[in-house]
């Protein structure tokens, strides 16, 4: 008999729901993943009444349906997150990983998908002891 923990999806939270954690947590929900968005009440509206419609260059056009993903507006929901995607502005990363701190669990990964030299250092001074990688979107989102 399988061990039920391990049937379970990883939850994903995408800190900083703007343009590119709204693509990158779209994708993932569309792929199935547990995905939570964390940001502002405005974005929260948007997306219970819109959902996301994600197109890119290579044809790929998805419609994700609000039921496909969560979203919040407090930081409270990473507290059962497997992995953190941080996709705040660079201006806002001290914070974030303060906020973060005191609410992860102790074997969530993080990765850093922001623009900006040093994001990732900053997250790892506020976060020593959780694994830190760096991330990259090669690639403009628009709204």
């Amino acid at each position: 008999m399988q061990n039920q923990a391990s049937d379970r999806k990883p939850h994903v939270c995408i800190f900083g729901a703007g343009s590119i954690g709204c693509y990158v947590g779209g994708r993932l929900a569309a792929a199935g993943a547990e995905v939570t968005l964390i940001g502002r009440e405005r974005i929260g509206q948007q997306l219970a009444e819109h959902g996301l419609h994600i197109t890119d260059l290579e044809g790929t056009d998805l419609a994700i349906s609000p039921d496909q993903f969560n979203f919040s507006t407090g930081p409270q929901a990473v507290a059962d997150a497997d992995l953190v995607l941080v996709c705040v502005k660079s201006a806002a990363t001290a914070e974030t990983g303060q906020t973060l701190a005191p609410l992860l669990k102790p074997d969530a990964l993080i990765i850093s998908l922001q623009n900006g030299l040093g994001n990732a250092d900053v997250l790892q001074q506020a976060l020593p002891s959780h694994k830190l990688l760096i991330g990259l979107v090669e690639f403009n989102v628009v709204n």
